[in-house]
């Protein structure tokens, strides 16, 4: 057995640690945590072998033997395959961004900002934070981390105009619910918002995206930028005056626009009904 610190080693010495399952099935030791997309293709793969497994269990012994081998098939299929697939999966939207920055760092902006809301539904956003620490060490400022605190404000713009045009259909506890999710979105916790509200309203976070999209594009062509890590809230501003008074300004004007174009557009495009 492979214990976390000695994984750790070798991880830093360049291997990969490994276990061995049966004797023949080999699962490499990956960092989970905050990862939704292996979660996701868990439960789609246990929803496919429980079936199978209940088929061959006798009936007499169904309550306790079917849950038991479908766990034990599919934690084996998933950390030996799936889940590995699903952190290459958050990987390789990390060298598309990557590499669209070497192309063009306004379209960079744009791609960025249109997929970031949708990124973290999934949960593959967390794949960018090792770019924006490289940035840090290579360039000693960051171009992509102003654009996921614009992901947020759209995100809280979205919810805001949700919670403006439910207010008067959806009942008391509902209604508080989604602008307790849209102040919570603005303060840099968007998981509310998101699973609580503009998944119900899928044209809602689509409005999001686009107006991410667009000032994340214009974030990048005016170089507003960050020179170190923060998280990305309304109170992460006062570090965007390391890039001097002019760096500071742009990024109030693009939280303050941002927002006000998420809450427009869905004002403008989403029906909303009491759901």
């Amino acid at each position: 057995m492979i214990k976390a610190d000695q994984a750790a080693q070798l991880n830093a010495a360049g291997q990969s640690p490994e276990l061995s399952v049966f004797g023949f099935v080999s699962i490499e030791l990956l960092n989970y945590g905050g990862a939704i997309v292996p979660a996701i293709l868990a439960v789609w793969v246990l929803s496919i072998i429980t079936p199978l497994v209940d088929k061959l269990v006798p009936s007499a012994a169904k309550p306790v033997f079917t849950p038991l081998l479908a766990f034990t098939v599919t934690s084996t299929v998933v950390l030996s395959v799936v889940a590995p697939a699903g952190i290459w999966l958050s990987n390789g939207a990390g060298w598309i961004v990557s590499s669209l920055l070497d192309i063009s760092p306004t379209l960079t902006g744009f791609v960025f900002g249109l997929t970031r809301p949708i990124t973290i539904v999934f949960g593959i956003h967390h794949s960018m934070t090792p770019i924006s620490l490289n940035n840090f060490a290579l360039y000693g400022k960051d171009l992509l981390m102003p654009i996921m605190c614009l992901g947020n404000l759209a995100i809280a713009g979205a919810t805001m105009a949700v919670w403006y045009k439910q207010r008067k259909l959806a009942t008391k506890e509902q209604s508080s619910i989604t602008l307790g999710s849209g102040i919570t979105a603005i303060l840099g916790i968007t998981e509310p918002a998101l699973f609580g509200v503009l998944t119900k309203y899928t044209k809602a976070l689509f409005m999001a995206s686009l107006a991410t999209g667009v000032f994340g594009a214009i974030s990048v062509t005016l170089d507003t930028h960050l020179t170190s890590y923060i998280l990305s809230s309304v109170f992460s501003l006062p570090a965007y005056l390391a890039g001097g008074t002019q760096n500071f300004i742009q990024a109030i004007l693009g939280v303050c626009g941002v927002f006000a174009l998420s809450f427009i557009l869905t004002t403008m495009f989403v029906r909303v009904e009491n759901k």
